[in-house]
């Protein structure tokens, strides 16, 4: 039983999981992600039979070719978890990602709360202040040790009701650093952070090549975080606003929806978080010369919708704030971007525009970017004649195959042959039962 299995993994603390399907725990992401959850953090789960590139091969096959004796007829249960193991310890097969290679501390009131025969507000107050302290405190730490983070908190009259961290290392780094902690006040939690998905370690090789477009990307970082993304042409591209979501989580959100180009914010200075967020993502900030008023920030909206009816029904604050500050980032590189188009033009060359525009809102000149982006249409081994507008080159691009499948939908289609494999599977074992 799954429970007897849950004991033994923690008694025998084993370095790997080694199952032929994921889906032979449980069901469903959700039941998964509940069950890695009880594990050690520190326990790899390798599926030996699903291979680098995504595709799946039979355990015999995968043992006769490692050069294992997988006997006569049909594998027992025995048999075929010896060899899921001894293929999973010889570095077959994908590893199985749940914990994500980040920690939450949470810093909140304590769950024992007692007045002592104070008057609630002044007993709110000491409470308030006592998270504020323990922030404070952890913070310190943190710095001390150059860990990466961000932090969240919700202020409150005479201190912070409550503070989230998202550190950037596993939860094993903060052993002996941090220790979570109760007092008559205030709480502090450590918990790993489990991925809500299914995450195959795979080779770069195994994604898509996808044409995504350039995007300046506006963030209204809090508790709940805002984020709306506009292309280089004005066209919005998303808007949407999150409670709780971290850097990396908005890192990957972004990535799958376009290239950042520039990341823009309504305030000034920019808050740590958006700084934080372009480094990590290799592009500039953008910061209005002032904070933009509420009274600016909805006029930017309310103009830009009107172009846009799609985003008329945005009422989320922190959506508003987001999209303002990328709409208001777009404008300040207007002129450019018409400069832009109008010289590409006059020189009659057949180069990716949007990746001039692009180059030139990091910061390079005109010149610099037609030039590289020249360059990178000499080195661009799949199209011909990039620079010459010539028939063959038209008749060329028109006969190769154009891709239609993103990596999403691949994703999601391998998932469903891998459930539908562990359909199978069971119902087999089934059979044999009734037999």
């Amino acid at each position: 039983p799954l429970y007897r299995l849950i004991r033994l993994i923690w008694e025998y603390r084993p370095d790997i999981l080694a199952i032929d399907n994921i889906y032979e725990l449980a069901s469903s992401e959700k039941e998964l992600v509940k069950i890695t959850s009880m594990l050690p953090p520190d326990l790899n789960i390798v599926q030996p039979t699903r291979l680098p590139d995504g595709s799946l091969v039979d355990l015999r096959r995968l043992a006769k070719l490692a050069g294992l004796d997988t006997g006569s007829g049909k594998l027992s249960p025995a048999r075929t978890a010896y060899l899921t193991a001894l293929l999973a310890s010889m570095g077959y097969g994908s590893r199985i990602r749940f914990i994500e290679e980040k920690t939450r501390i949470v810093i909140a009131k304590s769950r024992r709360l007692k007045h002592g025969g104070m008057s609630s507000p002044r007993y709110q107050r000491r409470v308030r202040s006592a998270v504020l302290r323990a922030v404070k405190d952890v913070k310190r730490i943190l710095d001390r040790h150059r860990l990466d983070y961000d932090l969240m908190f919700r202020k409150s009259g005479g201190g912070l009701d409550s503070a989230v961290f998202i550190v950037y290392v596993p939860r094993s780094r903060l052993n002996g650093i941090i220790k979570p902690h109760e007092d008559s006040d205030v709480r502090i939690e450590i918990q790993p952070v489990y991925s809500s998905r299914i995450v195959f370690e795979t080779d770069a090789s195994d994604h898509l090549n996808q044409t995504k477009p350039y995007i300046i990307v506006g963030i209204d970082p809090g508790i709940s975080t805002g984020v709306a993304a506009v292309d280089l042409n004005g066209q919005p591209v998303f808007a949407f606003s999150r409670r709780g979501i971290d850097r990396s989580e908005v890192i990957e959100l972004i990535s799958r929806h376009g290239i950042p180009v520039l990341i823009a914010t309504d305030v000034r200075p920019a808050p740590v978080f958006v700084r934080k967020l372009a480094a990590a993502m290799g592009v500039p900030v953008y910061e209005p010369p002032a904070s933009l008023s509420v009274e600016e920030k909805r006029s930017i909206v309310e103009e830009y919708t009107r172009r846009h009816p799609e985003l008329r029904r945005v009422t989320d604050a922190h959506v508003r704030d987001a999209l303002a500050a990328a709409v208001k980032a777009l404008h300040m590189h207007e002129s450019k971007m018409r400069q832009i188009e109008s010289y590409t033009a006059r020189l009659g060359l057949d180069i990716d525009v949007d990746a001039v525009k692009a180059d030139v809102i990091k910061g390079a000149t005109i010149a610099e970017a037609v030039e590289r982006a020249i360059h990178a249409a000499l080195n661009d081994v799949g199209l011909r004649s990039y620079l010459v507008k010539s028939v063959r080159r038209q008749v060329e691009s028109a006969s190769e195959p154009q891709q239609t499948e993103n990596e999403d939908q691949v994703s999601r289609l391998r998932m469903k042959i891998e459930r539908l494999r562990a359909e199978n599977i069971a119902l087999r074992r089934r059979l044999r039962e009734v037999d």
